[in-house]
């Protein structure tokens, strides 16, 4: 009979390769790190960095008005991404009305971030992930599989690489985290499947119970 510490070991080793054959059809590459997102009540890395046109933004800033909603996008390639872009413009007001400031961030180049903006005629702040840190700190890239590069640059017509300035294919999990004015992740939305976001509602609530 098959011992308990071996069948945990075979359970294991399941579980794993089930995991790594979900996430890929995401583009992740389950051989480099995995990232899980910074949890709740952990301090929001500070950061500065640049918006679209190309002035200055300090998240440290933002924070002494008020909560920060986060929201990390994959590129302008992606209608999932410019679909969520609209979502977040058409209820703006709602959230400013919460006290909240929407800030999107992205590693693409701004040329393509400008365009973007333009399309979904976004007033919040669009910023450019310069070398990707920010998407680090908050434990939100992932090296992406060859696979699903050649995906899409075929039905897309992107280059991953070229239009993020990257030596290496490297995206975020569009993850949305929600930061309170002392710095801590009050709320977060975590999900490899980039067709799923976080409903406006969601945010709303949860900027209402800070």
């Amino acid at each position: 009979m098959m011992n308990k510490a071996l069948l945990l070991s075979l359970f294991t080793l399941f579980a794993f390769c089930a995991k790594a054959q979900d996430l890929a059809k995401y583009g992740v590459d389950t051989t480099k790190t995995v990232p899980e997102g910074l949890p709740v009540g952990s301090y929001a890395p500070v950061f500065d960095t640049k918006d679209a046109l190309g002035n200055d933004y300090s998240l440290q800033t933002s924070l002494s008005k008020g909560p920060v909603v986060l929201v990390f996008f994959r590129g302008e390639w992606c209608p999932h991404c410019n679909r969520y872009m609209s979502a977040l413009e058409d209820s703006l007001s709602y959230i400013r009305e919460a006290g909240a400031e929407v800030v999107a961030l992205s590693p693409e180049a701004n040329e393509h971030i400008i365009e973007m903006v333009g399309e979904n005629g976004a007033e919040f702040r669009v910023l450019h992930d310069i070398g990707g840190a920010v998407m680090r700190d908050y434990e939100v890239a992932f090296n992406v599989t060859g696979k699903y590069e050649k995906k899409i640059k075929r039905f897309l017509r992107a280059e991953i690489t070229e239009r993020n300035e990257q030596e290496n294919a490297v995206l975020p999990v569009p993850a949305v985290f929600i930061i309170s004015q002392s710095g801590r992740i009050a709320w977060r939305y975590f999900n490899y499947d980039y067709k799923q976001r976080p409903s406006i509602q969601s945010i709303l609530t949860a900027l209402s119970e800070l």
